[in-house]
């Protein structure tokens, strides 16, 4: 091999694996008819994926379930994208009930012909733009019910190399395979309490082969169910101790499991939060099953602060900021310095509050190729 050879298989195999989106598209293509091919071919795609997860590429994307168009920035410098889209859809009314590897999952449950119901869902790659529709008759059982969004997941199997939609009814589990369109269902729901069904804490979170839910009792949330794609196993695992006021949120970071959890003081002074952070190192009911990160109060928080992403080990953590009491007020994302507990002014940046927004990573996944 020669010299020539070492650098494009260097290039091929550390350097264009790395980079965003826009330089592949805009300038590492027009390079030579080398890289050309090499970035359309499947295996640069997987590599491109593989070095999204372990570097956290991720992006915010914002979606306007009225005109269903998307837009989204790059979470990191909070710069927004060139490229603006819009589902391949206009005639359903989508919301979004997951995200993997770089595709969000949208499902409708507009029923247009009574006869013959159909359950409609939409991956989607908000990077390049591609999705793909599916009506699925099967899961029409599942639309009946008008909670059917409330206990949802979508994931991806990597020993079998499929993408999978869970629907959790009552006490049913039912897996739907985009690979062989085909749906079972699986041994029943084994936790004796129910998910939790809040919107922002109903859908399931993945991380590598496993869907996580919350779930409680009464107004109290309990621990996370997961169930594992590949082997079809359940695990309950109880959450740390925490007051009545604080509210956990499930955030996965490069295939591993955080949970950020924030309550606002009653006393003075009143714009008080209180925040913690936790990763999860194994299942079950033990005492060793979180590792505590960071406990710090932040105050001058005047806002519903709904955390969205964390970088750098759990030190800095990704805030939506909302003045939820006037609709008409705009949403802001910023990123917050657990440490010196300052947030970055810079990167502040602001929104429509009536759009839905979900942190994605930054793929090249083809939808049509599931």
């Amino acid at each position: 091999m020669n010299k020539r050879d070492d650098m494009n298989a260097m290039y091929a195999c550390e350097i264009l694996p790395r980079l965003r989106f826009n330089t592949l598209q805009q300038t590492c293509k027009l390079v030579c008819k080398t890289w050309y091919s090499l970035i359309k071919s499947s295996d640069f795609v997987e590599s491109h994926l593989k070095k999204s997860i372990q570097n956290h590429l991720l992006n915010v994307v914002f979606f306007n379930p009225t005109t269903n168009s998307i837009q989204y920035f790059d979470c990191d410098a909070f710069h927004p994208s060139s490229n603006s889209s819009k589902l391949c859809v206009s005639t359903r009314h989508y919301s979004i009930l997951g995200s993997c590897n770089g595709l969000l999952c949208f499902g409708s449950n507009n029923l247009t012909d009574n006869s013959n119901p159909m359950y409609n869902f939409l991956i989607y790659n908000p990077t390049t733009g591609i999705g793909k529709s599916y009506d699925v008759e099967y899961l029409k059982i599942l639309v009946e019910c008008p909670d059917y969004k409330d206990n949802i997941g979508f994931g991806f199997g990597c020993s079998c190399d499929d993408y999978k939609l869970i629907f959790i009814k009552e006490r049913q589990i039912h897996v739907y395979s985009l690979k062989l369109s085909f749906c079972r269902r699986l041994e029943d729901y084994s936790c004796k309490d129910c998910l939790w069904t809040t919107n922002n804490l109903s859908l399931g979170v993945t991380t590598k082969n496993t869907i996580h839910w919350f779930y409680g009792e009464g107004h109290r949330i309990k621990g996370i169910f997961s169930l594992d794609l590949i082997t079809k196993k359940q695990f309950e695992t109880l959450i740390p101790n925490s007051s009545y006021q604080e509210k956990p949120w499930l955030l996965p970071v490069k295939e591993r499991l955080y949970m950020v959890s924030n309550a606002y003081s009653i006393r003075e002074p009143l714009n008080l939060m209180k925040i913690n952070v936790w990763v999860l190192n194994k299942y079950g009911k033990f005492h060793d099953c979180w590792t505590h990160l960071f406990k710090v109060e932040l105050d001058n928080v005047i806002y519903s602060a709904i955390p969205m992403s964390l970088k750098e080990g759990g030190r800095k953590v990704l805030f939506e900021l909302w003045r939820y009491k006037n609709y008409n007020d705009k949403k802001s994302y910023v990123w917050y310095d657990l440490i010196t507990k300052t947030r970055d002014e810079q990167q502040l940046h602001e929104m429509s509050s009536k759009l839905e927004a979900v942190p994605c990573l930054e793929t090249l996944v083809n939808p049509q190729s599931l």
